[in-house]
């Protein structure tokens, strides 16, 4: 259970806030919900029923070691999404599915593949919008871990991938 003030992550949403647990009646059963702000999304609140939250993918941040790990990867100079594959829809279904999963590693990894396809040719508009949803994730995450500002966690992205402050 988490307490209202949470920063919680969503493997869709990115990280939110938890504004409050309230009470509603559905099909005639009292049902628990949390009620949810994610930066990441258009909405004004997002409402996951508490006994769903797990099952939903939320949980707290991670900690400062896999985050830690993650932009080790970044830096390094592994690539651990191979690009034998040819077929964009595949390969696009594996890169959303990654994300989808809620790991903080393969969202490094699909944002790691795309910089670096990014780099040789202009992205299309599937892998931009992909694009910029991993790497607001990363940063929300970053921002949640490490309790630093958006600047600060922008530059520590930027700094992971080798780019500087552009």
């Amino acid at each position: 259970m988490y307490n209202v003030g949470s920063v919680v992550v969503h493997p869709t949403h990115g990280t939110g806030i938890l504004k409050a647990i309230t009470q509603m009646v559905v099909l005639g059963r009292p049902t628990n919900y949390y009620v949810f702000d994610f930066a990441l999304n258009d909405l004004n609140k997002v409402m996951i029923p508490v006994d769903k939250a797990a099952q939903a993918g939320i949980r707290l941040p991670v900690q400062a070691s896999v985050l830690d790990k993650a932009l080790n990867y970044l830096s390094s100079e592994e690539n651990l999404i191979p690009e034998a594959r040819t077929n964009f829809h595949r390969i696009h279904k594996d890169y959303s599915e990654r994300v989808s999963s809620g790991d903080i590693l393969e969202v490094a990894k699909v944002y790691k593949a795309l910089c670096i396809k990014g780099a040789d040719k202009e992205l299309g508009l599937k892998d931009k919008m992909l694009y910029e949803k991993t790497e607001k994730l990363l940063l929300g995450e970053i921002e949640a871990t490490y309790h630093i500002s958006a600047d600060e966690s922008r530059s520590k992205l930027r700094d992971s991938l080798r780019l500087g402050n552009e």
